[in-house]
C-alpha cells in the first residue's frame, strides 16, 4: 500500500464496509496515482462494493494525502491531492 497517512482514515472506513459485504474480500493494491487514490481488491462482483470505492476515492479528491485535512490537486513534478500547508512545502520542495 502506498499513499499518504491523511488517507488512513477513509480506507479504514472503506475496508470496514467492504468486510461487512465480504468477510473475505482481497485487497490487490492501494496506491496514489496523479492526485488521486487508486483501490483495487478482489470482491463479488457487488454494486454497493463498488460504489463503496467510488465514493472512498471521491473523498480521497478532497483530503489531504499527508494530513487529512481538506485538500486540492496540486501539481509541481507530481500531482498530489494537499492541504494549503502541505501543498506549499510540496510546491518548495521542488523549487516553486
Amino acid at each position: 500500500m502506498w499513499c499518504g497517512p491523511g488517507w488512513d482514515a477513509l480506507l479504514l472506513d472503506l475496508d470496514r464496509e467492504l468486510s461487512k459485504l465480504d468477510p473475505l474480500y482481497e485487497i490487490v493494491q492501494v496506491k496514489e496515482k496523479f492526485g488521486g487514490l487508486r483501490f483495487y481488491s478482489v470482491i463479488e462482483s457487488n454494486p454497493t462494493a463498488a460504489t463503496a470505492i467510488r465514493r472512498a476515492v471521491a473523498r480521497a479528491a478532497t483530503t489531504c494525502e499527508r494530513c487529512g485535512t481538506v485538500g486540492h490537486l496540486v501539481k509541481a513534478a507530481m500531482w498530489r491531492t494537499l492541504c494549503v500547508e502541505h501543498a506549499v512545502d510540496h510546491l518548495a520542495d521542488y523549487g516553486y
